[in-house]
């Protein structure tokens, strides 16, 4: 997992570094998934399928905890 340094202010979101990556975290394809956390919640995208995830980040004593939730439509 990496972290990156926030980008300067008034440059627009999207161009903003994600806030984690995580190798091999893509549910879908075992892609990076590229994090950012804003307002209380955490949005992920994967940089293999494009494919987009919402993982639940946990503060811990030691760190931090993500959870990547599998879910699907039958």
């Amino acid at each position: 997992m990496r972290s990156h340094q926030a980008a300067p202010a008034g440059v627009p979101d999207f161009l903003h570094p994600p806030d984690l990556e995580l190798a091999g975290a893509c549910l879908a394809c075992g892609g990076d998934l590229s994090v950012r956390l804003r307002d209380g919640a955490a949005r992920g995208v994967c940089r293999g399928c494009g494919g987009w995830s919402t993982p639940l980040v946990e503060r811990e004593p030691d760190g931090v905890r993500v959870h990547l939730l599998a879910g699907g439509v039958a």
